[in-house]
């Protein structure tokens, strides 16, 4: 069974950018985040704008407490004062899995798909066919642990 926060995010493969960060499917990931349209109208980089949306949705929406920023460093602060379970890539007691989020060493997050053993399967938002953080589109990739630095998961949402 797909974890709902992957089925979200799948949803969006291929919303992509008609301009630099911005284009009509990328607008409303802004509004999950606490910096709101002016990212969007800045033209600023969206993968974090990007997972807040996914886990807004997830979530159930504004009531929730959730991370709301659009600046990859802050997830893990965010998470952390949430209560949620936040691990590192070689923590040995927790490993990667579907719905968890990922903060890369690059400054860069996204959702994970699958874990292998060595290697995860992401949704990312702005991201490119190379795999760098200044993309144009929504899309799945394979990363290697290596480059994880945090991974964070969600609480549990009843069904």
């Amino acid at each position: 069974m797909t974890h709902p926060l992957v089925t979200i995010a799948r949803a969006e493969l291929g919303a992509h950018e008609t301009s630099n960060n911005q284009g009509p499917g990328i607008q409303k990931y802004w509004g999950a985040t606490s910096y709101g349209p002016e990212g969007y109208a800045n033209r600023e980089p969206w993968c974090a704008a990007f997972v807040a949306w996914c886990v807004f949705l997830y979530l159930g929406g504004a009531t929730k407490r959730r991370p709301q920023s659009a600046a990859v460093r802050d997830w893990v602060p965010a998470a952390l004062r949430l209560g949620w379970k936040v691990f590192g890539p070689r923590d040995g007691l927790f490993f990667p899995r579907a719905g968890d989020i990922v903060v890369f060493t690059f400054s860069h997050i996204g959702i994970v798909e699958d874990f292998d053993g060595t290697h995860i399967t992401t949704i990312e938002g702005n991201t490119d066919d190379d795999g760098g953080r200044e993309g144009r589109e929504v899309a799945e990739r394979r990363r290697a642990l290596s480059i994880c630095k945090s991974f964070i998961r969600p609480p549990e949402v009843a069904k």
